[in-house]
């Protein structure tokens, strides 16, 4: 499945999409269909203050109650997509 949403990320989306998931599987997103994520799980030195807030943003986007602060997230990144894994809890 991981597979397939990758693939399709890189025959239906354009380079200068931003894709809203998980930072467990954005670095799959990134490094295998090009695309920008918001937060991946490498960090370097310089980034780790940048870094934690996006983390903390997307915790609140996937766990939030409130769709408007969710719809509020995503905008502030301009993500034009939301990647959900299926076994998401």
């Amino acid at each position: 499945d991981l597979y397939k949403m990758l693939e399709w990320l890189n025959y239906s989306t354009k380079e200068s999409d931003v894709i809203l998931t998980q930072w467990t599987l954005a670095p799959f997103i990134y490094g295998m269909s090009d695309r920008n994520v918001i937060a991946t799980t490498k960090v370097y030195p310089s980034e780790v203050d940048i870094v934690g807030e996006r983390y903390a943003d997307l915790a609140r986007f996937f766990f939030s109650t409130n769709e408007e602060e969710a719809l509020e997230i995503a905008k502030k990144y301009n993500a034009s997509y939301v990647v959900v894994p299926i076994n998401f809890d």
